[in-house]
């Protein structure tokens, strides 16, 4: 079964600039795909189409036997979509985990805490709307990777961290492996993350960027690769 499926698709935010055209698209689980391209040619685009934000103008949008654009409960709490515009939370980031974790059911306090740690966020008793922009997308990253869910759609998680290695890295290999029992069942979809994936299978999507992909045993050897020339 798809976890994602697009079926001629057409977008546009004007109805003289087409920006997606006649687009289809089948995601399965237990993969990991990236979006590259340049800027303007839809990316963030297509994430939003997925998590329901933006409607195609023709064709259809399924994600998990659901058609985004009904918002539907039992679909918004097994997908989260971390955007690159991060919003103004005026919590502390212990109020924030009380106020957004229970939308999530499998989401693991104990990953959120460990997550946090390895990015050198050491309080919880932090408020967001007091830290930098590269502090609260550490943050906000950190609580999408413990929601555990289903489709986890990143849009420049690494924007604010071009040149931390480590931190990049870390982001993608907690993705890969959450080292709980969902990962054989997530859908991971990244924009701009192709140096960590390597372009194994690719296909251009509406002549401009291009859609890349492994799957996660794949991706798991390359992983155990990296923690042993550490």
């Amino acid at each position: 079964m798809n976890t994602i499926q697009f079926e001629n698709v057409d977008f546009s935010y004007s109805k003289k600039m087409p920006l997606l055209s006649d687009v289809n698209l089948q995601i399965k689980p237990g993969h990991i795909h990236g979006l590259l391209g340049k800027n303007g040619e839809g990316k963030s685009t297509l994430l939003k189409l997925i998590a329901g934000l933006l409607f195609p103008r023709k064709g259809n949008v399924n994600v998990m036997g659901f058609e985004p654009r009904k918002r539907n409960p039992e679909m918004l709490r097994d997908i989260y979509f971390l955007t690159e515009e991060l919003p103004t939370y005026a919590l502390s980031i212990a109020r924030f985990e009380q106020v957004y974790a229970p939308f999530y059911p499998n989401f693991s306090s104990s990953q959120f805490d460990r997550y946090l740690k390895e990015f050198e966020i050491p309080s919880k008793d932090w408020k967001m709307n007091k830290l930098s922009y590269g502090q609260k997308k550490k943050i906000m990253v950190a609580f999408g990777l413990a929601t555990n869910t289903k489709i986890l759609l990143m849009d420049e998680p690494t924007n604010s961290h071009r040149r931390d290695y480590i931190y990049r890295r870390f982001i993608l290999c907690r993705a890969f492996f959450p080292r709980n029992p969902f990962f054989h069942q997530r859908q991971r979809l990244f924009y701009d993350s192709g140096y960590a994936i390597g372009k194994i299978n690719s296909r251009h999507i509406n002549h401009h960027f291009l859609l890349f992909w492994n799957d996660v045993d794949s991706l798991y050897y390359r992983q155990l690769a990296w923690n042993s020339s550490e």
